[in-house]
């Protein structure tokens, strides 16, 4: 698939399973997700804690 076909037929998700993914495929998602642009400049983080997760979800 090219660059500009991927581009077009991208689409964002914001209804969310309750399932645990694979840490290599985390690890994927989050080097993808460096290369993209963004307005804050932030680097994405994997957090494991459960309870870090849950203030995570509380400040955003």
């Amino acid at each position: 698939m090219e660059l500009l076909e991927l581009m077009k037929t991208r689409r964002s998700i914001r209804k969310y399973q309750d399932r645990q993914i694979s840490r290599e495929d985390m690890e994927t998602i989050v080097e993808a997700g460096t290369y993209a642009p963004n307005a804050g400049g932030g680097q994405p983080s994997i957090i494991d804690d459960p309870a870090m997760k849950s203030g995570a979800k509380q400040n955003h």
